[in-house]
């Protein structure tokens, strides 16, 4: 038979502990991501953060964001309240539509399912089943310049790239480099473990684009794997140098 004394001592202190966690507390890492954003978003004459990407190359390129740590290290709730903390990543206010479209990486991730996930993100449900990548990723340009859409979050991102294919890698990172380029171009922000490392030993074209923000030990960051970050933009609070790898020993 139930204890209905336990039940009630459970519903009385049931509203404290939603509370407590929906709190958040804000970390290094939260301040380190927060300034890492203020710097890919142009400010306009009086002052104020807008939604729009400052652009390199002649305009037509943006930056990006990677932000590495553990599983279970909050770093989705910090981002997501990062991008909370920015007015001008609201709703257009001509479409309505939202300003950042959040992806949540699921494995199996191939290039067709992330671009048909941005599609729905768009409000963009029935496309042909016939279509091929880079024509659904020209509907994904598309509907960002429709839409208003400037800012692009993939969660769980070393999912995008669990492929043992080294075309299908490379096939992801020139979607990604696709979103970055234009004179719609977006800014787009990787958060994931540290196997999302790895993609810095395949294209130093996206190392060159991103601000890689890491919050991994020495220990975590060599067993990780041996990929060198040297010559990469990156913050490491938590670990100022390289780790030792064969290409910086």
């Amino acid at each position: 038979m139930m204890n209905t004394d336990t039940q009630t001592r459970h519903a009385a202190i049931a509203p404290l502990m939603a509370q407590l966690r929906a709190r958040h507390v804000v970390t290094e890492r939260d301040r380190e991501v927060e300034a890492q954003l203020c710097r890919l978003l142009h400010v306009d004459e009086t002052g104020q953060i807008t939604a729009e990407p400052v652009r390199f190359t002649a305009g037509l390129e943006s930056r990006g964001i990677i932000l590495i740590e553990p599983a279970g290290g909050g770093k989705t709730t910090a981002i997501r309240n990062v991008l909370q903390e920015f007015p001008a990543l609201g709703t257009h206010h001509e479409t309505g539509a939202p300003r950042v479209l959040e992806v949540q990486v699921e494995s199996p991730a191939t290039l067709r399912s992330i671009l048909r996930a941005l599609l729905r993100e768009m409000g963009l449900t029935r496309v042909s089943s016939r279509t091929s990548a880079w024509e659904l990723l020209d509907l994904v340009k598309n509907r960002i310049a429709a839409t208003g859409a400037t800012t692009i979050w993939f969660d769980e991102a070393q999912d995008l790239f669990l492929s043992r294919s080294t075309r299908e890698i490379d096939d992801m990172l020139k979607m990604i480099k696709g979103l970055m380029k234009g004179p719609n171009s977006v800014v787009v922000i990787l958060s994931g473990t540290e196997r999302l490392i790895e993609i810095a030993g395949y294209d130093p074209q996206v190392n060159r684009r991103f601000i890689w923000t890491i919050f991994l030990s020495q220990p975590a960051m060599r067993s990780s794997g041996r990929w060198c970050l040297r010559g990469v933009d990156m913050t490491w609070p938590h670990s100022p140098r390289c780790p030792e790898c064969p290409g910086c020993r």
